[in-house]
């Protein structure tokens, strides 16, 4: 999953392009330019939810096996030091999906900003 986070992450606008496009109120491009930026984000969010959803259902599953294993009830295989290799893991895990949304946020937020340039510089001379 966090391949897939990655690779919706790492498939930005070209922001040089569409600065370029809005600074000529190239309509063409820059509509081109949102509709590709609308279809990453709403990959990418649909990405992140399940990966959260997969995290959370993993952390909880390993505080499961922690009282397990503190009550002499767990799993043969389990240790602690296995648990808290697992758990360094999903720390991971959550650390790339934070900066990969910090990242999806910060895209969202330059398009949309370049987007309101070019309505408000653009109106009504727009090729």
């Amino acid at each position: 999953m966090i391949a897939l986070i990655a690779a919706a992450a790492t498939g930005p606008a070209d922001l040089d392009t569409l600065t370029r496009a809005v600074a000529e109120c190239d309509r063409t491009a820059v509509s081109r330019s949102w509709s590709a930026e609308v279809e990453r984000h709403s990959g990418f969010l649909i990405s992140a939810v399940r990966e959260q959803r997969a995290i959370s259902d993993e952390r909880a599953a390993i505080a499961e096996r922690r009282r397990k294993l503190r009550l002499g009830t767990g799993s043969v295989g389990d240790t602690e030091a296995g648990l808290a290799i697992a758990a360094a893991d999903l720390d991971e895990r959550q650390r790339v999906l934070d900066d990969a949304a910090r990242a999806d946020r910060l895209e969202s937020e330059t398009v949309g900003y370049l987007r309101q340039l070019y309505i408000t510089q653009c109106n009504g001379r727009a090729s």
